[in-house]
């Protein structure tokens, strides 16, 4: 659920010391951190896809930046006379 390893120790009750000293003699606690963590990413990223599916634009948006690599362009040097339309006159003679 994103919990650090600290938050992880404490809610098995453990303090951090013992924690760590247990992850660091068995292996197995690392490999279910990394497992639970990549099962809680495709949980959420599931959530997130089916609220952008209902019409959830916050979701669509977020997703959209975070995954796709889209990016809002803050400021961008254009002089105006570049931005104006043209006019353009057809006379028939």
């Amino acid at each position: 659920m994103g919990l650090t390893k600290e938050e992880i120790g404490l809610a098995m009750g453990l303090g951090k010391t013992r924690f760590f000293y247990y992850k660091k003699t068995d292996a197995n606690i690392d490999q279910a951190i990394q497992q639970g963590r990549a099962t809680f990413k495709v949980f959420l990223s599931n959530t997130l896809i089916d609220q952008a599916k209902k019409g959830n634009v916050t979701a669509a948006i977020w997703l959209d930046k975070t995954r796709c690599g889209t990016r809002e362009i803050k400021d961008i040097n254009i002089s105006t006379t570049a931005i104006l339309p043209t006019k353009i006159i057809y006379e028939d003679q």
